[in-house]
């Protein structure tokens, strides 16, 4: 999977369950993070519990109770995707629910499609009986 920091908003949401602490004090810490990253040329899954405590020193005097294996398991894009189980969210759950209810409608309008290419049959063959009747003559 490409490296990308859309993930870091799980490290926040992490930050805010593990620590405690509200969503956009968490945001601000990640945040700060991310632009160190980024300056740095640091790859978004190598964000460091060293540099969020930095950065959270900054932000609320004090390092943050959280352990290394949670801030990667946060920036690991198989986890984020998987906590998003809401409507509409990438999780496998959330898909698999998604797609099903939409196989219903479209069993549906393929019946219909294929109702409506048996009649077109019907009536071209209808029509070409006239045809032929008519040529007769």
């Amino acid at each position: 999977m490409e490296e990308s920091y859309a993930s870091t908003t799980e490290l926040a949401d992490t930050i805010v369950r593990e620590c405690n602490i509200p969503f956009r004090t968490a945001h601000t810490i990640v945040g700060m993070a991310v632009r160190r990253a980024v300056e740095r040329g640091v790859a978004p899954s190598k964000i460091s519990l060293n540099i969020l405590n930095t950065c959270a020193k900054k932000v609320i005097g004090r390092s943050l109770h959280i352990s290394d294996e949670a801030v990667r398991n946060a920036l690991n894009p198989h986890t984020f995707i998987s906590r998003r189980r809401v409507e509409g969210g990438p999780a496998p759950e959330a898909l698999e629910k998604a797609f099903a209810e939409r196989e219903k409608p479209l069993d549906e309008a393929r019946r219909a499609i294929a109702e409506r290419r048996m009649r077109i049959e019907r009536a071209y063959k209808k029509l070409a009986r006239a045809v032929a009747e008519y040529t007769k003559s």
